[in-house]
């Protein structure tokens, strides 16, 4: 029995790869042939790993150097920032301005990543770190076993509802084995170690 899969356009989740991540983390991410994005600060580590890229976010001022660097993988797209502007956010304008719905960002955490993914709600965002998955959402459903731990970065410490129960910790243990439940009323971000 065959096990192709067919997928249309856009239907798979966008790759930001914005960091210096394994070739090993990307590879189960690249199994769907997205599309992938680099920003300039990744772009040499992942040209390394011999994959197809098909937009890069640089500079304006070395928009010209990177396509001539990058003749091999035409077709691409350069996506140009100016210095000051945010390279993921012009990444993340190029995603919602494609038929993707979903983007999965390799990158290391950090508070301003956060928040500039946050400012994009109509795309499903899970941001990779080194140890960590995190998933934006108003609504998380996922069966846990007993001792397995979430985080959280809920908006400006509004509470959210874990199994009909409103808190604002910034964790939680599942007691038991069973479907763990949370919805809030704003997006909030999920962690889960890897």
């Amino acid at each position: 029995m065959s096990s192709h899969h067919f997928v249309r356009e856009g239907q798979e989740p966008a790759l930001l790869i914005a960091g210096a991540a394994s070739l090993q983390q990307a590879e189960p991410l690249l199994e769907w042939v997205p599309l992938v994005i680099v920003t300039e600060e990744a772009l040499d580590h992942v040209r390394a790993w011999g994959i197809k890229i098909d937009a890069v976010v640089c500079l304006a001022a070395h928009a010209t150097d990177i396509e001539l660097q990058l003749l091999e993988q035409m077709p691409f797209v350069i996506l140009p920032h100016h210095p000051g502007e945010d390279p993921i956010a012009r990444a993340l304008q190029h995603v919602a301005t494609t038929r993707h719905a979903m983007v999965n960002i390799l990158a290391t955490p950090t508070e301003a990543l956060f928040r500039r993914a946050s400012d994009f709600p109509q795309l499903q965002i899970t941001l990779l770190g080194s140890d960590a998955r995190w998933s934006l959402s108003t609504h998380f459903e996922k069966w846990l076993p007993a001792g397995s731990r979430l985080y959280f970065r809920p908006a400006d410490g509004q509470p959210l509802t874990i199994n009909d129960r409103e808190t604002i910790e910034n964790s939680y243990q599942a007691p038991h084995d069973g479907i763990v439940r949370i919805h809030a009323g704003h997006p909030f971000w999920v962690g889960e170690l890897m």
